[in-house]
C-alpha cells in the first residue's frame, strides 16, 4: 500500500495513512497536518494494531520489519517512551527516506500500547552541507544512530541503560518460557592498575579483557555489556549454564596469565566471573541479585 507523503514505499499492513485514522482518534489528535502516518504497538509482543470504532484492531505483524529489521530496533524509541511515560523523538532511515517517528505512550482498555506517527522529511529537513553533493553521509548517520546510540563509547559494547532495556524487553515478552543464562565479569583490583601504572594501562587491561568477552560472545550467540568501570555482563539466551561456566573459565585462566607491560615493569590481573541461568520464577532483579551474589562468591573463594 502506497502512503501519502510516503509514495515510493511499500509499507502493506505495518502502518496506516492517516488520512485512514478513526474519527474519534483524530478529533483527540491535532496530528492531520503534521504527520503522514500512524500505527499502535504493544511493546510487550511488538505486534502492530490499527485503531477502529474506540478499540484496537487485530494484530498484524512485528513492528520492526517495516525497518527491515528481523529483530527489535536497538534504543527503542518507543520503548524508552513507555518506560519513561513520555513522548520521545527520533530519525529513522528507510530506503532513500529520512522518516520522523514520534512515539507517545498509550493506555486502552487497561493495556499499554505507544502510538507511532510518522512523517517523511526527506525533503523538508536538511543539512547544509558544504563538501558534499548529496544527503547519504546524513542518511548513514540517521541508518547508525540508534545502534551507536546503544553503545558504550570506549568498549563499544552496550551500555548500562541499553542492557537493562533488553533485559525488560525479555522478561515482558517471555518471562516464563526464557530460557537465559547471564555471566558478570568484574576485573579484580582494577583500581590498584590505575594508581600504580596510570589511567592509559588501566585502558589497556579494559580493552583487553572486553576482546575476551567479543570472543566469548561469539560462541554463545548472546550480547555483551560493560555496565560499570571494570564489570560487564553477558546474556546468552542460547546457552546453558554449564557451557557459559566452562567458556568463562577458559577465558579467565587466559586473562590471569597474560602478561602486561609498562617500560621494564610487568604485571597481570585476574577476573571474577558469576554465572547463573534463570530459574522461570524469579523477578529480573531477583536473577541480576543472583548472577551479582554468584560473581562476588568466585570473588571470595580466590581469597581464602
Amino acid at each position: 500500500m502506497a502512503l501519502k507523503g510516503m509514495d515510493s514505499i511499500e509499507l502493506e499492513e505495518n502502518i496506516y495513512p492517516i488520512d485512514a485514522i478513526d474519527q474519534e482518534l483524530a478529533g483527540n489528535l491535532t496530528i492531520d497536518k503534521l504527520f503522514d502516518v500512524y500505527r499502535f504497538v504493544d511493546m510487550r509482543t511488538h505486534l502492530v494494531h490499527d485503531y477502529n470504532d474506540g478499540k484496537m484492531c487485530e494484530p498484524c505483524r512485528k513492528c520492526y520489519e517495516l525497518w527491515n529489521r528481523s529483530k527489535p530496533c536497538p534504543n527503542c524509541s518507543s520503548e524508552r517512551a513507555v518506560q519513561q511515560k513520555k513522548q520521545i523523538m527520533k530519525m529513522e532511515y528507510l530506503g532513500d527516506k529520512s522518516i520522523w517517528i514520534l512515539s507517545t505512550p498509550w493506555e486502552q482498555d487497561g493495556k499499554e500500547y505507544v502510538l507511532e506517527l510518522g512523517r517523511d522529511v526527506t525533503n523538508s529537513f536538511s543539512v547544509y552541507d558544504a563538501t558534499s553533493e548529496d544527503s547519504s553521509e546524513l542518511r548513514e548517520l540517521i541508518s547508525s544512530y540508534s545502534e551507536l546510540a546503544a553503545r558504550d563509547s570506549f568498549t563499544g559494547l552496550y551500555s548500562k541503560g541499553h542492557a537493562n532495556n533488553l533485559l525488560q524487553e525479555m522478561f515482558a515478552v517471555q518471562k516464563e518460557q526464557l530460557k537465559l543464562t547471564l555471566a558478570l565479569i568484574d576485573i579484580d583490583h582494577f583500581k590498584s592498575v590505575n594508581d600504580r601504572f596510570g589511567h592509559l594501562c588501566g585502558d589497556e587491561v579494559i580493552l583487553y579483557v572486553v576482546d575476551k568477552i567479543n570472543a566469548l560472545n561469539e560462541q554463545c550467540s548472546g550480547w555483551a555489556a560493560r555496565i560499570g568501570g571494570d564489570e560487564f555482563l553477558l546474556a546468552c539466551p542460547f546457552s546453558d549454564k554449564d557451557y557459559v561456566e566452562r567458556l568463562c573459565l577458559e577465558m579467565s585462566e587466559t586473562i590471569t596469565g597474560h602478561r602486561f607491560k609498562k617500560g621494564h615493569s610487568e604485571y597481570s590481573i585476574a577476573i571474577s566471573c558469576g554465572v547463573a541461568a534463570y530459574d522461570g520464577q524469579e523477578t529480573l532483579e531477583e536473577f541480576l541479585e543472583r548472577v551479582d551474589m554468584k560473581m562476588y562468591e568466585d570473588k571470595v573463594q580466590k581469597k581464602q
